[in-house]
């Protein structure tokens, strides 16, 4: 487990770089907005297709 952390860490300049790119950082941050809506959408999917799975077709 050491070995890991130990290896992890030494990757640490590269990703400290790699999070200060402006353009990733906006792709970073157009995920993290777009996160909320597709997690409170794939909730209605949910409630509308799971009772089709079970018999419980609604037209």
């Amino acid at each position: 487990m050491n070995q890991l952390i130990a290896w992890i860490e030494g990757g640490k300049p590269f990703f400290e770089k790699v999070s200060r790119n402006p353009y990733l950082r906006a792709i970073r941050d157009g995920f993290i907005a777009a996160m909320p809506v597709i997690l409170f959408s794939s909730i209605f999917l949910l409630v509308a297709f799971v009772p089709n799975i079970f018999g419980f077709i609604v037209v």
